[in-house]
């Protein structure tokens, strides 16, 4: 009794069965395919060959009449004797006055005109070149007639039957598929090239933006504006090479491989996430009425640390004059000559001058630079220390296109120097009176 189940059905013909008695035919395809795969490849070879001859006796094959023109192409490719052809190979109808017999220039056989096809000569010449770009042979119009009786104004054809079309196809579009790359990698292309581009201009805007955010004045406004501009065009440029990417083929009746297409999506994520990573980060440009207000309070900061630096080397020169008066003093009450002078005061006085500079330049001011600090050191006179400081921050400024901060620094030197050489003739006046 069978065994059934609820349902009614047999559970037994579900059961697993043993596997029968079976046969390989990788073999017998492997060696049809070949076969196939041979004909093909020497019958291309033999039809590229015979269009190498034609093409080769182009310029006396076009001035030849239709009689010796017919007998060119016959001593390249034997033709197949009328008598023995009565009806057409590809459509069946039998010829006749009416429908008249034609040649294939490839291979010589014979087929009336509605079965007939056009080579022009161009695409013969592309057929033929090795390595170049080509199209398709494209299919005859009703009115097109054959080389050896074309109009002087149509291109020169060649007569060809429809398997030879075939096998020309078929080559014309493994040479394309060579030397053509896929719609795929020529739109990536342009998005990496577009993504190369914005990553060579973002430093330069992120720098411009930081300086004039700042109120710094190295920067023109206007010009990073246009940058920004620039920017943002080519992140929309990237955004739509994306989309069009995602959407590749999906409107066409064939659709991609699954492969392609989560290839096109990842493409499509990485652009996104590259898109938020850079352009929602990039740091805005002030207006034109906030630039002017940071301008105006980074000069007014400049130009309270400079008076806040100038204050602290006239101070400091004040009590070295008292210094140098009390030693004056001392010298004249106990030593009848003077001593030579100490490393004393100019030790003091180099660590009130860092002092000065950290509180008075800041973390955002110059430092004195070693060359400038050497020269310092060298001098006793404090006015002469500042001054050669100065002049090293003159040159920091420069360097750095700092060139508002330069002018202030040069007019804070040319301060001290007036007030220097003031000092000297009050001296050397005081001497003299002391004579």
């Amino acid at each position: 009794m069978a065994n059934v189940d609820a349902g009614g059905f047999d559970v037994s013909q579900w059961e697993p069965q043993e596997m029968g008695a079976s046969r390989s035919f990788t073999d017998a395809f492997k060696g049809v395919r070949d076969k196939r795969i041979d004909w093909y490849v020497v019958e291309t070879n033999k039809l590229i060959i015979r269009l190498e001859k034609l093409l080769g006796y182009e310029g006396q094959w076009q001035a030849m009449d239709s009689s010796k023109r017919k007998a060119f192409e016959k001593s390249i490719v034997p033709w197949a004797p009328d008598e023995n052809v009565k009806f057409c190979p590809t459509c069946g109808d039998k010829f006749s006055l009416a429908k008249r017999k034609h040649h294939c220039r490839m291979c010589g056989t014979i087929m009336c005109h509605r079965c007939s096809e056009f080579l022009p000569l161009s695409v013969a010449r592309t057929l033929t070149s090795k390595g170049s770009h080509t199209s398709s042979p494209q299919k005859p119009k009703s009115h097109h007639r054959s080389a050896s009786g074309g109009s002087l104004d149509e291109e020169p054809q060649f007569r060809i039957c429809q398997e030879c079309e075939k096998i020309l196809i078929r080559k014309a579009a493994s040479i394309k598929a060579k030397t053509t790359k896929p719609i795929l990698v020529q739109l990536y292309e342009k998005l990496r090239t577009s993504i190369i581009d914005v990553e060579a201009v973002v430093p330069t805007f992120t720098e411009m933006a930081i300086s004039l955010n700042t109120g710094e004045t190295s920067f023109n406004l206007d010009h990073a504006s246009d940058i920004r501009m620039k920017l943002l065009k080519m992140y929309e440029i990237i955004d739509l090479l994306s989309k069009k990417i995602l959407s590749l083929g999906l409107s066409s009746e064939s659709q991609p491989h699954p492969t392609q297409m989560k290839l096109q999506r990842m493409i499509r994520q990485s652009s996104v996430a590259y898109l938020q990573d850079t352009m929602l980060t990039l740091p805005p440009l002030p207006s034109p009425e906030q630039f002017a207000k940071l301008k105006a309070d980074r000069e007014a900061a400049i130009a309270r640390k400079l008076e806040d630096q100038r204050q602290a080397a006239l101070e400091e020169q004040r009590r070295e004059q008292e210094r140098k008066e009390h030693e004056r003093r001392k010298q004249e009450r106990f030593r009848p000559q003077f001593p030579s002078p100490t490393h004393r005061g100019v030790e003091d006085f180099q660590q009130r001058e860092r002092t000065v500079t950290r509180e008075s330049v800041g973390a955002e001011g110059w430092g004195p630079s070693p060359v400038a600090a050497g020269v310092a050191a060298a001098n006793n006179d404090p006015m002469l220390q500042q001054m050669d400081i100065i002049r090293g921050y003159i040159q920091q400024a420069r360097e750095a296109r700092k060139y508002d901060e330069v002018q202030m620094l040069e007019n804070n030197l040319r301060d001290l120097q007036s007030e220097y050489w003031r000092q000297q003739q009050s001296d050397m006046q005081g001497e003299i009176d002391r004579m």
